[in-house]
């Protein structure tokens, strides 16, 4: 069986730990909620090929594989 000082020191650590992982998760949320979209050197590529319906030629038929924008 546990000792009453484990059992004790239990009480103390579990609220401590789960406070810490509450506030990392919530700054974590509040620092994605400001955050901005990684932009890369073919982001605007990527952004005009998703643009069209998959029924679209132009889908089909452009400069770009045409899997790229899935």
């Amino acid at each position: 069986m546990a000792s009453d000082s484990t059992v004790q020191r239990r009480w103390v650590v579990d609220p401590i730990c789960a406070l810490i992982l509450l506030a990392c998760v919530a700054g974590h949320l509040l620092h994605l909620r400001h955050a901005e979209a990684l932009w890369l050197a073919d982001s605007a590529k990527y952004v005009a090929k998703a643009e069209h319906p998959l029924t679209d030629s132009r889908f089909w038929i452009w400069n770009a594989p045409p899997l790229y924008a899935l």
